[in-house]
């Protein structure tokens, strides 16, 4: 059972709790094990409209116990949650969401867990490298053309997630390249003027080290205006390989 205490999505009110569950109650197969309230949480929101939403769903806690309907399961901690306030709002259960990838570590509610990161890199490789040769329209060319420019193209585009998966840029042989234009449904450009050694089945980093050079997960969130690195590990589509890498508590 779902408790709708301030994000205004889904869930009941807090005073129907009582009635519902009793009507459940009524059903032959059905039992009410579980209820929790998914709570509006951001930045820059005070810490006195949490407390609010958490006193909207304690009460419907307390009018459901004085009602005699012992519901065991009780959430009300997500990510987000954590990261705002401390652990007495965890309840004997806790929606992790995003704080899995292990990106997420601010917070007082997270303050003393042990998190590692499971996204290490996102990669790619190079599947044509041409020079261009433009020489008409260059005015209608999807992005600013320079004489003796070459270009490189990845076979990850916007159907894998990656319009929201980079920072403007990717790693070429430690090099930071730009992305040329808006990434296709398949497919991005990148420009490789200043890396000539590059070459069909070069490695491309799109989030992840190469050599001394790093694109972060903070790094693209912030590019992206997202409120959390955890948000550009969850953006990346089921169509991209997962490689898991055994004893090192690391995935790519």
């Amino acid at each position: 059972m779902k408790v709708d205490v301030g994000l205004e999505r889904l869930g009941i009110e807090p005073q129907s709790a009582v009635p519902f569950v009793r009507e459940v109650a009524r059903l032959p197969h059905l039992n009410v094990h579980g209820v929790y309230a998914h709570m509006h949480v951001r930045d820059n929101l005070p810490m006195d409209y949490l407390q609010w939403q958490f006193g909207r769903f304690a009460a419907a806690l307390t009018e459901l116990d004085a009602a005699g309907c012992r519901v065991p399961v009780r959430m009300t901690a997500s990510t987000a949650v954590l990261e705002a306030a401390s652990t007495r709002m965890t309840l004997n259960a806790i929606d992790p969401g995003r704080v899995w990838f292990g990106l997420d570590k601010k917070g007082p509610g997270l303050a003393n867990l042990d998190l590692r990161s499971a996204f290490i890199a996102l990669k790619s490789a190079l599947v044509q490298v041409k020079p261009l040769r433009r020489e008409a329209f260059g005015e209608f060319a999807p992005f600013a053309l320079r004489a003796g420019m070459r270009i490189g193209i990845l076979p990850i585009g916007r159907f894998d997630g990656m319009v929201s998966l980079n920072c403007g840029y990717v790693l070429v042989c430690g090099v930071r390249v730009a992305i040329l234009g808006a990434p296709s449904i398949e497919h991005t450009r990148i420009d490789l003027t200043n890396v000539p050694e590059a070459g069909v089945g070069t490695e491309v980093v799109v989030i992840g080290r190469q050599g001394g050079s790093e694109i972060s997960p903070e790094e693209v969130a912030a590019h992206q205006n997202l409120l959390s690195p955890g948000l550009v590990a969850l953006a990346i589509r089921e169509t991209v390989p997962r490689v898991y890498r055994d004893g090192a508590n690391t995935a790519s």
